[in-house]
């Protein structure tokens, strides 16, 4: 079961060197492997070239259309759809058939074998859509409500170095334009009936926190924001809050994300288009939610 990986980066310079040699060294490489350079003015795309120069199954692009300006996810959504349509040109010109479409970023470290647990659990499973591994910085803390939900909880925690099935990616067209696009990828697998998993087999390192590109604080305050545009209730907003306040120090990053999400609220910012999203947000994930913690204080696990 073979697989094409696509990573967007910008402005990665410093972390090149290690991604590349974190993929050379996969015991099961990507038949394809394209990186879309999204606007880097640090020398990332001069740098990725050189060092794909000598291997004919890495191609370097520059990221062509931007839905928004600067850093945005929509923008970085549109990278990794970039990236496929080259993969995906590419694969067909050369006759190169591959059954799974992989994601990373340029921050992570990966054990060698990442890439194969993910293809090996993928195939043993025909309906499963979207499978990643755990991330090394995980911390489990069973007197919580809500971390021991993260347990259960298949959006919280499922990290973004991921390998989707091909016949879902093409399903629903790639990657949404949204916010939280690899959330988003992820209801729309569960609503269609497709598996998705975190693999308890493998794990990355994380260079940086999360949401962390320009500082963990503002990075939280934007996660608000971006839960107020996909039509998060307030009820379920302060649930992610308070599960954040128990997680990577300074434990503020609860109270940054009620502001942002806050902040929408008084200025009446627009919500996601896709009704799709809004209405499992709205109605599905919190029901879900509130059974969930409803058992969690019964069974007081």
């Amino acid at each position: 079961m073979d697989y094409v990986l696509i990573t967007p980066v910008k402005n990665e310079v410093e972390n090149l060197d290690a991604l590349m040699n974190a993929v050379l060294n996969q015991t099961k490489k990507p038949v394809l492997w394209v990186i879309v350079d999204s606007g880097s003015n640090d020398g990332s795309f001069i740098k990725a070239s050189n060092l794909s120069s000598k291997i004919d199954w890495i191609c370097v692009t520059i990221q062509a259309n931007f839905p928004e300006e600067g850093y945005s996810p929509k923008n970085f959504a549109q990278a990794i759809n970039e990236g496929y349509e080259i993969a995906k040109e590419k694969c067909a010109t050369r006759g190169i058939k591959y059954d799974y479409v992989g994601k990373t970023d340029a921050d992570i470290g990966l054990p060698s074998e990442y890439f194969e647990i993910l293809a090996n659990e993928m195939g043993a499973n025909p309906k499963l859509a979207i499978i990643c591994g755990r991330s090394t910085t995980e911390e489990k803390n069973t007197r919580k409500i809500a971390l021991r939900m993260a347990s259960s909880d298949i959006l919280i925690g499922f990290h973004d170095i991921r390998l989707y099935r091909r016949d879902f990616f093409e399903e629903i067209k790639g990657y949404p334009l949204t916010y939280h696009p690899d959330t988003a990828i992820l209801i729309k697998a569960i609503n269609r009936n497709w598996g998705v998993r975190k693999s308890g087999s493998t794990r990355f390192i994380e260079i940086r926190p999360t949401g962390s590109r320009s500082d963990t604080m503002r990075g939280a305050f934007l996660q608000g924001e971006h839960l107020y545009k996909l039509d998060y209730s307030p009820i379920l907003m302060l649930m992610q809050s308070a599960y954040c306040l128990f997680q990577n120090p300074p434990y503020l990053q609860g109270i940054a994300i009620a502001l942002g999400y806050l902040r929408c609220a008084i200025s009446g910012v627009d919500k996601v288009e896709d009704t799709e999203i809004r209405e499992y947000f709205r109605k599905t994930r919190l029901k879900d939610l509130i059974a969930e913690v409803s058992n969690a204080k019964r069974t007081g696990d």
